[in-house]
């Protein structure tokens, strides 16, 4: 994962950097600010494509047209860089230029053909307009806040809290959705006037102007008249090509592997797509009442991966520092 913050109104660099450093630790390989009049974006980085300088952010566009910062990975990113790449000049590997890349060819319209985890500050020059986009199922986290006319966006509430603008005030709410559900719902947040971006949907902000939510996906319900055996085949198709698609690094990579149904099955496509055995890891604990450890290494024994197991104690956290 990488951490992604800015805002679009008020504020300098020394805040840009605040909002970073408390991002750190989900992007310890690189960092970095960008300062654009009122604009200003900040990104800490875990290189996954393109490990090159070439993958630094924020980013520009070759043309200078757009800026973004980018958390997540696109996994459909070469299929569209090879229709574009006749319109425009790449200058890295990374599926981050690829959006921009689709941005400055097809706008907001851009944002449904990426098929990926991703959140997103995207800035057009040209209309002066700042878009945070986040993925069709709302995998990657994206909160934003209008204070003052200041807009302020970060993958973490911490990094909000870092602008002068920031109001600190809690939601009574979110406390009660809270209360009743164990969990602030989309787009709420524990803080007053500040929102998550929902899945499949994007916010317009420009200057002067009320920010604007608009939906680029939906999920399509559509009956398929096919028999019970062939809904398995293409159910089948279908997993084998979400879990190839993720694959694909250019860093080592593992499953997390619980035993239960869903890890175990996307272990076993992934195994079955790889050539060595696959790293896979797990957490065992102490207290048997919630130790599961013996489901994963059974599956881990079927299918012959290479397994790493971690055992917690009530003791193992003392000293952490979040």
């Amino acid at each position: 994962m990488c951490g992604i913050a800015g805002f679009y109104g008020e504020g300098d660099e020394d805040t840009l950097e605040r909002m970073s450093e408390t991002l750190a630790r989900r992007g310890p390989d690189d960092a970095g600010i960008w300062k654009h009049k009122n604009i200003g974006l900040a990104h800490t980085r875990l290189s996954i494509i393109d490990l090159s300088s070439a993958g630094h952010q924020p980013m520009t566009s070759s043309t200078g047209k757009t800026s973004i910062v980018f958390n997540g990975e696109i996994y459909n990113y070469r299929e569209i860089k090879k229709e574009i790449r006749e319109s425009y000049k790449f200058g890295s590997s990374t599926d981050t230029e690829v959006i921009l890349a689709l941005y400055e060819e097809r706008g907001v319209k851009a944002f449904e053909s990426l098929n990926g985890m991703f959140a997103f500050a995207l800035y057009d020059h040209g209309t002066a307009t700042l878009y945070l986009v986040r993925d069709r199922m709302g995998k990657k986290p994206l909160y934003w806040g209008v204070f003052d006319g200041t807009l302020i966006f970060g993958s973490e509430l911490k990094a909000l809290m870092q602008h002068e603008k920031f109001k600190k005030e809690i939601d009574p709410e979110a406390v009660r959705t809270y209360l009743v559900y164990e969990c602030v719902p989309t787009p709420l947040s524990i803080f007053k006037g500040v929102r998550k971006v929902r899945a499949g949907e994007y916010v317009a902000f420009l200057g002067g102007k009320e920010p604007r939510e608009e939906s680029f996906w939906n999920l399509k319900r559509e009956p398929l008249n096919i028999t019970f055996t062939e809904a398995l085949a293409v159910l089948d198709k279908k997993i084998v090509s979400a879990v190839e698609r993720r694959l694909e690094s250019d860093v080592p990579l593992g499953v997390f592997l619980s035993g239960g149904l869903d890890s175990s099955t996307i272990s076993w496509y992934a195994q079955k797509a790889s050539a060595a055995p696959v790293n896979t890891f797990s957490i065992g604990f102490t207290d048997k009442d919630f130790d599961e450890s013996r489901y994963a290494h059974a599956v881990a024994g079927k299918l012959g991966v290479h397994h790493t197991m971690e055992v917690f104690s009530p003791c193992t956290g003392r000293g952490w520092r979040g």
